[in-house]
């Protein structure tokens, strides 16, 4: 999974950047190692090592974390998340459940509403954080229906935007 991960980052750079600058042996100088260790990860034959992904992954300039996680390692920080609160590991467990239609369109969801931001920002407050979650999980109608209900228990009209 790490080689085919690594290998399309490298040919992608390649095509954006020129073949030379980033051919196996070119990768190879800049981590000081041999074109073969390279060309060895890239096939699935070497297990590369947590150093050389964070190597490789400043090299390539992409995210740290997820290249540590496709190679089988987790991150301090998300080590550190994980400890802090395990609740999350429920959540990466639940998402290993959905399959690719459904991933696909989970996130498409986030993107299209800005709501990954928004959630972030929340983070702090857990109370918030856990209202919005649920809410989130509503249709249209079913919050129009809650709005209502909610305006049953209170004098003073709900405005929402």
């Amino acid at each position: 999974m790490i080689n085919n991960y690594l290998k399309h980052c490298r040919e992608a750079l390649m095509s954006e950047h020129g073949r030379q600058t980033y051919s196996q042996v070119a990768v190879a100088d800049k981590l000081s190692v041999s074109k073969s260790y390279i060309s060895r990860v890239e096939n699935g034959t070497e297990t590369p090592s947590r150093d050389f992904l964070v190597r490789i992954s400043q090299v390539y300039n992409i995210d740290e974390d997820i290249t540590l996680a496709i190679g089988g390692y987790l991150s301090p920080k998300i080590t550190a998340l994980f400890s802090q609160e395990p609740r999350c590991m429920l959540l990466i467990r639940d998402l290993c459940e959905l399959n690719d239609r459904q991933l696909a369109a989970l996130f498409q969801d986030f993107e299209d509403n800005e709501k990954i931001e928004f959630l972030s920002k929340l983070g702090k407050n857990r109370l918030l954080s856990q209202i919005v979650s649920n809410l989130l999980v509503f249709d249209t109608q079913e919050l129009n229906d809650l709005i209502d209900t909610l305006q049953d228990y209170t004098k003073q009209p709900l405005h929402f935007d």
